[in-house]
């Protein structure tokens, strides 16, 4: 039987097909002589975890697949501290928290956070525990929030959760609003002020604003630049000249303050004073402004 002989061009290509073969071959060979495949779905839940806390060996993270949700902390032995096992543990009750159905036991790991100073999910907590039981929330608020309390909280967590809490509603009354904003500390008292305006007060804005506005006469840049994004924040109509007032200000910092207030306040006379900044000697601010003109130019 005669076989037809390949053409030259026909043999170079079956070569080069076989030595891409060969490469291909080598090259996974490579790629996965350091890294086994998982042989079940279990042991890649585990390295997805181990990659979630860096810090911890695969063992570690084995050994938390064993804990009850609600076990107490382990005693750490051989090379694992006590920080590592308190991240476990953070990590338990941050999985249980979002896949809990029942009532009862979200409210249960909620306030077992709510009992450790310092938890990174404190807010996260109280906020499930507003979801399940408002009073007993409110009246853990209030406990943790009083500085005779020896494990409260400090001045930015409460002011985080009392502008979460007033937008839930139902949580935080009135009355506790105006005894927080005697506080005197100035973020929870503008999280107050927003709570209280929310409820139909706008009165504490107003006096809030009126105080913030005279820091714009501080010497000091700092003090002018936080008072400016207060105000922006309050955004009581009262004080939107002054505002407008600070697109002028000898501080770069306090200008581009002045321009993030006034983002969602545009019109015809605010463009107006923004456009010369897009030629200002400062770089954030021309593009602060730049990004205020594209957004009127946007809505227009």
């Amino acid at each position: 039987m005669n076989v037809p002989r390949r053409s030259k061009s026909q043999r170079r290509v079956a070569l080069l097909v076989v030595a891409g073969s060969v490469a291909l071959a080598f090259y996974v060979r490579n790629l996965f002589r350091d890294s086994p495949i998982p042989e079940s779905m279990s042991e890649t839940r585990f390295a997805k975890q181990a990659a979630t806390l860096p810090s911890q060996s695969l063992e570690t993270v084995e050994r938390s697949q064993e804990t009850p949700p609600h076990a107490p902390h382990a005693e750490s032995h051989g090379s694992h501290s006590e920080d590592e096992a308190a991240r476990i543990l953070h990590f338990e009750q941050e999985r249980d928290l979002a896949s809990l159905p029942n009532g009862d036991e979200r409210r249960a790991v909620a306030r077992e956070i709510l009992a450790e100073p310092n938890h990174p999910m404190t807010l996260q907590a109280m906020m499930v525990l507003a979801d399940c039981d408002a009073p007993l929330a409110r009246e853990e608020f209030l406990r943790r929030s009083s500085a005779d309390h020896p494990g409260s909280w400090d001045g930015p967590l409460i002011a985080r959760m009392t502008r979460s809490l007033t937008r839930i509603g139902g949580v935080l009354l009135r009355e506790d609003l105006v005894a927080l904003f005697e506080s005197g500390h100035r973020d929870v008292q503008l999280r107050c002020a927003q709570g209280l305006r929310d409820l139909g007060d706008d009165s504490w804005a107003k006096r809030l604003s009126e105080e913030w506005k005279s820091e714009l006469r501080s010497p000091t840049e700092a003090d002018r630049t936080r008072a400016v994004q207060g105000l922006g924040e309050l955004k009581v109509d009262s004080v939107r000249a002054s505002i407008l007032d600070c697109l002028e200000d000898s501080s770069p910092s306090v200008r581009r303050a002045a321009l993030v207030a006034l983002m969602t306040d545009l019109d015809a006379d605010v463009v107006a004073r923004i456009q010369p900044l897009s030629e200002d000697p400062d770089s954030r601010v021309r593009l602060q402004a730049e990004a205020a003109l594209r957004r009127w130019e946007r809505n227009q």
